[in-house]
């Protein structure tokens, strides 16, 4: 057992009497050998922190912490974060439920490919008393048989049609590596997402590696009443907060193409919009989605985001050694490429500087999906290319005099 990768199964727990047991009990069923079952009661008020620790006794797997006071659902999920001994974490839900070979199904290609750091699977949704409820759309399988899949891809994708294709996070299994600062386990730019923050995570997760998918139903996700996904404030913040996931999702580097953003800004603009009209008699909730569509309205209308006047045969930078000039310029190069607006994309390094250069031109491709970059050594860029063609500039410019347009790599 001790040549098998650790994983740790987390469970936060608040007032879940009525169906942490089963949780803990599908946990402890894996037939995966190597794990710890990791617990954290946020100081309920009901029998879950007597539950936990009666079964704790009766399997070492088990570890509880037992927090006297509620710290809330943010501190609790990086608490067991920190405390998780295992290389791989797999969430699980208090009202949630695991296939028994939910882990063995999902940590086989991550433990085989470091590039893999998210792995996750179909999930069927439960009644309060278990029971099987008819599948919705948003079950439905991503593929026909497993698959490795692009993180800049399915990232991009979850952005554009604002819907979590990963799920929610009893669906997947991480690197915890991979996570970065847990203490900013649902945050990005500063912000700590709520309603929408396994979102937040699988983009985080999705910019730094590939993710394993099945369609086969590894878990299932318990739908009752006492939910607080039920609450009108729940669901107005998540309205909210697909905008910002949105605008932060592109610095993380998804939406490489202007064209996908603006897909992107536009589908989180409706949701808001919509949430705008339930919120009517809401003054709070209303001015904080229109300081959000505000902000995703400015967006949208940046240069960057607006299609070439026309399409050109070839798109030249001339960023210099600089690495930030070199990363910006291929990430607009990248995103020239993806919208097919040009048709071949030039990088033009000084001839006496392209080993230094190429170690950072290397690290910024790694920053997006892959696209055909040319890298052409010349200490007179503008002539490296006959006909019309469009300029990449990154300030000083007159290397480019000769371009039918110039647009900014920033």
């Amino acid at each position: 057992m001790s040549d098998l990768p650790l994983v740790s199964i987390v469970i936060p727990t608040y007032n879940g009497e009525r169906y942490v047991a089963a949780a803990v009990a599908s946990a402890q069923a894996q037939t995966y050998p190597n794990i710890e079952i990791l617990v954290s009661d946020d100081g309920s008020h009901d029998a879950t922190a007597d539950i936990l620790r009666a079964m704790a006794a009766d399997d070492e797997r088990i570890r509880v912490i037992a927090h006297p006071e509620n710290i809330g659902p943010v501190a609790n999920q990086i608490g067991l974060h920190d405390e998780a001994e295992g290389e791989f974490i797999k969430p699980l839900l208090q009202d949630d439920v695991l296939a028994p070979d939910a882990v063995s199904r999902l940590l086989p290609p991550l433990a085989a490919d470091p590039g893999i750091v998210l792995g996750f699977a179909r999930r069927q949704l439960i009644d309060q008393y278990g029971d099987v409820l008819p599948h919705p759309p948003w079950t439905r399988a991503l593929t026909e048989a497993d698959a490795v899949l692009d993180g800049w891809e399915l990232g991009s994708a979850m952005l554009e049609q604002t819907a979590n294709l990963v799920g929610e996070v009893t669906c997947g299994l991480y690197r915890k590596d991979a996570v970065g600062d847990i203490s900013q386990l649902w945050s990005l730019d500063a912000y700590t997402f709520g309603p929408v923050a396994d979102v937040a995570l699988w983009l985080k997760l999705l910019s730094r590696g590939r993710a394993f998918y099945t369609p086969e139903i590894l878990s299932s996700f318990r739908q009752h009443g006492a939910q607080s996904t039920h609450r009108p404030e729940v669901a107005l913040g998540g309205t909210r907060e697909w905008c910002l996931l949105v605008l932060s999702g592109r610095r993380l580097g998804h939406l490489s193409s202007p064209r996908r953003e603006r897909q992107a800004l536009t589908a989180a603009l409706a949701m808001a919009a919509n949430g705008l009209r339930q919120a009517a008699h809401d003054p709070d909730w209303s001015a904080r989605l229109r300081a959000v569509m505000q902000e995703t309205l400015g967006r949208l209308a940046d240069p960057e985001l607006q299609p070439l006047a026309q399409h050109y045969p070839v798109a030249v930078a001339a960023p210099g050694v600089d690495p930030v000039e070199i990363r910006a310029s291929v990430s607009r190069l990248r995103s020239l490429a993806q919208d097919a607006q040009v048709g071949r994309c030039v990088i033009a390094i000084p001839v006496d500087a392209v080993d230094t250069a190429v170690p950072h031109v290397e690290h910024a491709l790694g920053l997006g999906p892959d696209f055909d970059l040319e890298l052409t050594p010349t200490d007179t860029p503008g002539a490296v290319v006959a006909g019309p063609w469009l300029a990449v500039v990154t300030g000083e410019d007159a290397w480019a005099a000769d371009a039918a347009e110039r647009v900014d790599a920033a």
